[in-house]
């Protein structure tokens, strides 16, 4: 990745914002407060954006993109960088988790589309993330959870090593019991980890009851004319 820099000042409307991203997470209070000095002040720290094929794509400065489109700014200071849509998206993911707090659900989806679409694999992403590589590969599995398991996660019921261990269990049905169980009791991660084991024997054990049952014999019938 080019750190080369430039300082310019962009229209709102020309800065794409990914889909798939993650952005920090502001309390009530703070928002409130952060909101208060856009108006005062104005934009003082400048946005970083990704300048690819001559279109210009967000990294971090998400908050303030927001507050000065809803303020009708003409034009906010913007350090840009040349990047490729993979480097954009490992500077935004390298940047929010410096700033603190993130959906743990945004985080998932990137590094599962870092894996995904652009190859990475975990010792890659980790060098150069900073992310730890066992971090990594369990937000990989958890990235493959139900979405109720997701909301738990952002809303810290759970831990990325509980989603992990509950995104074994692909039948929804009893994924979503286990999550029940795992809030109602509180299980640790290692606690929920022999529960999935358990539950995995007992689903494969009723597979093959299922192939093992004989079919019904048919019987034969005389017909007379």
């Amino acid at each position: 990745m080019s750190e080369k820099a430039v300082l310019k000042y962009l229209r709102p409307h020309m800065i794409k914002v990914p889909e798939i991203r993650v952005t920090s997470v502001f309390d009530d209070d703070l928002l409130a407060e952060f909101r208060e000095s856009i108006k005062e002040m104005g934009i003082v720290e400048p946005l970083i954006v990704g300048m690819d094929k001559d279109e210009f794509y967000l990294i971090d400065g998400l908050h303030r993109l927001e507050e000065a489109k809803l303020n009708n700014m003409l034009v906010i200071p913007c350090v840009v960088i040349q990047a490729t849509q993979k480097e954009i998206l490992l500077k935004n993911l390298i940047l929010n988790r410096m700033r603190g707090k993130i959906k743990a659900s945004e985080m998932l989806k990137v590094v599962a589309l870092l894996r995904k679409e652009y190859q990475m694999d975990t010792s890659e992403i980790a060098k150069t993330t900073g992310l730890g590589k066992q971090w990594i590969e369990e937000l990989l599995k958890a990235s493959t959870a139900e979405e109720e398991v997701k909301v738990a996660l952002d809303d810290g019921k759970i831990s990325v090593s509980h989603a992990a261990e509950l995104a074994r269990v692909q039948d929804r049905d009893v994924q979503l019991r286990l999550l029940a169980q795992t809030l109602q009791y509180n299980l640790r991660s290692r606690d929920l980890h022999d529960v999935v084991d358990n539950t995995l024997k007992l689903m494969e054990a009723r597979k093959e009851e299922i192939r093992e049952e004989p079919r019904p014999r048919r019987e034969l019938v005389n017909i007379a004319k």
